[in-house]
């Protein structure tokens, strides 16, 4: 898919998402960096352009990754975005304790 055919897409599942979600909801985007003709193209190129909030920037640290061809360093991370509509509920205090880099194996 062309990468313009791409972001128009992904917009068009988040925005309605957006519709169907009610106030005060979110949810966890997760999308990895892409990359195009030796340019990065990060998700946040299309989440702008949805209707969501980015409420907060999440690095998932995946701690594995192969980096058969060699032209860049190992990308051993992925980001997540908690994407709101409108103000979500204050986090349980066992989760406000959560850094914004998560180790997760996949």
């Amino acid at each position: 898919m062309e990468e313009e055919d791409y972001q128009k897409w992904q917009v068009d599942v988040l925005d309605e998402l957006y519709r169907v979600i009610k106030e005060g909801g979110s949810f966890f985007y997760n999308h990895r960096v892409r990359y195009e003709n030796g340019r990065m193209i990060h998700p946040l190129e299309w989440l702008s352009k949805s209707k969501w909030t980015i409420w907060q920037e999440i690095i998932w640290h995946r701690k594995i990754a192969g980096n058969i061809r060699g032209w860049r360093f190992w990308q051993v991370e992925e980001r997540i975005y908690w994407l709101v509509k409108g103000k979500p509920q204050e986090l349980k205090p066992e989760h406000a304790k959560l850094t914004s880099v998560w180790e997760i194996r996949p």
